[in-house]
């Protein structure tokens, strides 16, 4: 809003998100805490920590003013000149009648992302971020630790649609933290003791009284949805089957695997549509966290339709996240099998041989490395600073606490450049200004 709105007594003002006031001395006050949204005020007037403190958007500054006390060396017009820089600066809001609270179960979930966005760009850039979050169509592949933590923590961080694309069934092994965790035990239904991977897989199980239970129990579980309630089996009359040997259906393990993944999604953000999208709507990143190495031929179909990818892998003692792959724009997966095998030329066997090994991460490895995919998603949907992993790779190590930093520049005999490769997704952009602070 223009500076000379603020000339009207009857404006309402609030506080940026996040700020504090703090009166340093009978001259000084600082707004902020923390870089780069921090600011000294240097002659401010003796009640201007109280004044500003106060500004909710509920009442005029007039009012603010009057209610408080005039200060004598200072009037009106030094209000107005003072609030109209804070203003300027992003450190307060002007409250319009446009602004209209919303009512979205997820408000309160997503609301620490607003605010150390707008603390970090300011408030305008904080809101067309959280935006870009909501529009994104975001495809994870893979079905392992990784997998299902990484799209937690986008589902809690605002992000609007995540297609969840298992390859293969759920294991005992893939439960942990922020992903796939144990059903809850129903009321009606006796404890068990096997976890929620090995009910979504439709298997048999027995309780602690002996008893078996089949699909029906994993659907009391609410593992597979409504829709796959019970049914009855065909029977063929030329060749009837005896009643106790009828079993329940059993669902496909892929399919189940896709429908767990989702309730840890929507455990967190039940608004976040995890639905496959539109033939017409390309993915605005797709994740590939398998097990091993990505698949050259998903890649491949990655490359020639142009969407961005980032590529995850975490194993028993190491990490890594990234590269994020734009086509026809930076390093591709395949230029960095080149440069490796470059410098190893026994790399492809290697890597063959990683197709076939499947090392779960730890717990805490789990964490840093989902935790840092997250935030590299992120940071490429905000469009307010380039995502490290654009032509490098974070690499964790087990027992260091800080990742290291690789760069990986385009191959000279990949055909990643090639005239055939188009983008058909460009990332979210932002203007170019610096942040204020």
């Amino acid at each position: 809003m223009d500076s000379l709105d603020l000339l009207d007594p009857a404006a309402r003002l609030r506080l940026a998100p996040g700020l504090c006031v703090v009166q340093r001395s009978e001259s000084i006050l600082q707004i902020g805490s923390e870089a780069p949204r921090c600011a000294l005020v240097r002659n401010a007037p003796r009640n201007a920590a109280k004044v500003l403190a106060s500004l909710d958007g509920m009442s005029s500054i007039a009012e603010l003013i009057n209610r408080l006390g005039p200060c004598p060396d200072f009037d009106d017009a030094g209000w107005q000149v003072l609030l109209s820089d804070l203003v300027d600066a992003g450190y307060l809001l002007v409250a319009g009648k446009s602004e209209r609270p919303s009512h979205r179960p997820d408000t309160a979930t997503v609301a620490p992302e607003h605010e150390q966005l707008a603390l970090l760009a300011g408030p305008s850039r904080a809101s067309l971020a959280m935006r870009n979050r909501r529009e994104a169509v975001i495809q994870i592949l893979g079905a392992g630790r990784i997998a299902a933590s990484v799209a937690s923590l986008l589902a809690n961080a605002g992000v609007g649609r995540i297609h969840l694309n298992p390859d293969r069934p759920l294991r005992p092994t893939d439960v942990c933290a922020a992903g796939v965790g144990h059903p809850p035990t129903p009321a009606h239904a006796t404890r068990t003791k096997r976890t929620a991977v090995d009910l979504a897989a439709g298997s048999e199980v027995r309780t602690e009284t002996g008893e078996a239970t089949g699909a029906d129990h994993v659907d009391r579980a609410g593992l597979l949805g409504p829709s796959t309630s019970r049914q009855a089996p065909l029977r063929d009359p030329r060749n009837p089957v005896r009643p106790d040997r009828v079993t329940s259906p059993r669902i496909e393990p892929v399919a189940s695997a896709r429908v767990s993944l989702a309730e840890v999604v929507h455990r967190v953000a039940p608004l976040v549509a995890t639905h496959a999208p539109s033939g017409y709507v390309p993915a605005t990143l797709v994740v590939i966290a398998g097990d091993g190495p990505p698949d050259p031929a998903r890649v491949s179909d990655l490359m020639e339709r142009g969407i961005p990818h980032l590529a995850i892998r975490a194993g028993s003692l190491r990490g890594v996240v990234g590269p994020l792959v734009l086509p026809r724009r930076t390093a591709c997966l395949t230029c960095t099998d080149l440069h490796r095998t470059a410098m190893d030329p026994g790399w492809p066997l290697v890597s063959l041989a990683l197709t076939h090994s499947h090392a779960v991460p730890t717990a805490v490895m789990t964490a840093a490395v989902a935790a840092a995919s997250a935030d590299q998603i992120l940071h490429f949907l905000d469009g307010i600073a380039t995502p490290e992993t654009v032509g490098g790779t974070l690499e964790f190590q087990a027992q260091q606490w800080q990742p290291r930093r690789r760069s990986w520049d385009l191959h000279p005999d990949c055909r990643c450049q090639s005239p055939a490769v188009r983008p058909t997704v460009q990332p979210p952009k932002i203007s170019q200004k610096k942040p204020l602070g």
